[in-house]
């Protein structure tokens, strides 16, 4: 009896761990690559990461102010991103587009085999919830320019439903730390008609200080006309109170949390 209660505790541990242990071909992967706080959910999935450029359907409807639509993308090497409708296809150009398009770095580039572009979802507020994320796509280039500088950057698309929608601009290695040089540009214009359109923005950008956020909301697009991140509004007196209170009880009874950040295992 000694030894069998010896056994078993012995094995418990190996068991509990084997039992909490996910496995390694089915879990999600939650990936920060920003600065600010953020919840990603993208399976780890090769129907999920697409390597290379290339075309395909956007997951959720656009409104570029002529109400929400079906667009189809065109990922570009060069540091770009245009949208067409669905099924018009994409050219094989490597210049920026008259209108609807996003280019966080717009310059000749050589891609590298971390380029890619995938669909997965995001959740906006915290505390972070799967089960409440939004639809998203990301595209992200691994790519040197025509100087053989390392370049480093991502759009990431948020679906806020009805076609709004946020795009994030980032910058560096891991989308987070280091720079990208002055090489290349960013700018977008988005709209058939009337277009909201962002200047060119000369580099560098450093990834660890600047996090470009705009949302697209009935047509109409935040802080568009310059700057970096825009204005974050503070919260209501209501609303603060709540959330001091909250901490406040988190405090008292001892319960902390712990971000918990994965890099993606981009392959080589």
């Amino acid at each position: 009896m000694l030894r069998a209660r010896q056994a078993i505790r012995s094995t418990l541990p190996l068991l509990l761990l084997a039992a909490l242990s996910p496995a390694a071909h089915a879990h999600r992967v939650a990936i920060d690559f920003s600065t600010a706080p953020n919840g990603e959910y993208f399976l780890a999935t090769s129907d999920v990461n697409h390597f290379g450029t290339g075309g395909g359907a956007m997951p959720f409807l656009l409104n570029f102010g002529d109400g929400a639509q079906a667009y189809d993308f065109c990922f570009n090497a060069d540091g770009f991103v245009s949208f067409v409708g669905s099924g018009a296809g994409c050219g094989a150009g490597t210049s920026l587009p008259a209108n609807n398009y996003i280019a966080p770095f717009f310059t000749d580039l050589t891609p590298g085999g971390n380029t890619l572009w995938g669909v997965g979802t995001v959740d906006l507020t915290t505390p972070f919830n799967q089960s409440e994320a939004s639809p998203a796509i990301r595209f992200i280039w691994d790519a040197t320019d025509s100087g053989g500088n390392q370049i480093f950057t991502e759009l990431m698309m948020v679906d806020l439903g009805a076609g709004n929608f946020n795009f994030d601009l980032r910058y560096g290695d891991n989308f987070g730390t280091g720079s990208v040089p002055n090489t290349g540009s960013q700018s977008f214009s988005l709209g058939l008609t009337s277009p909201v359109t962002r200047a060119p923005l000369a580099g560098p950008f450093d990834g660890a200080e600047q996090d470009f956020v705009y949302s697209f909301v009935d047509g109409v697009c935040a802080a568009c006309g310059g700057g970096t991140t825009p204005p974050v509004s503070a919260p209501e007196p209501s609303s603060l109170a709540l959330t001091m209170l909250a901490g406040g009880m988190l405090m008292a009874f001892g319960i902390r949390t712990r971000r918990r950040r994965s890099v993606l295992d981009f392959r080589r």
